[in-house]
């Protein structure tokens, strides 16, 4: 008798528990979830991916000035002239690329 790594209880544990993922990701779904569907990935690993996705899915939204520690503030345009514009557009570009 071969051994099975794991308990038919178990498969049918992890079966349920994607079910249920799946479901409480049906008003999120994307192409993400798509990326799934053909690839060799065990129960256990599609599982924990579709944990991760539906907590990004369910984490509160912040506004990108909140992703900065100290909080990113951005000077009135009209109050700079075109070169310091241009300069601390190009630094913010850089600080939102970097996160």
């Amino acid at each position: 008798m071969s051994k099975l790594p794991f308990s038919r209880d178990h498969q049918v544990d992890l079966l349920l528990k994607n079910a249920q993922l799946r479901d409480e990701l049906e008003p999120f779904l994307d192409e993400s979830v798509d990326v799934l569907n053909g690839r060799n990935m065990s129960l256990e690993d599609e599982n924990e991916f579709l944990e991760s996705i539906l907590e990004w899915e369910r984490a509160p939204s912040l506004p990108m000035s909140k992703w900065f520690e100290p909080e990113l503030k951005l000077p009135l345009p009209d109050s700079l002239d075109d070169s310091a514009l241009s300069k601390l557009l190009w630094e913010t570009i850089r600080m939102l690329y970097s996160q």
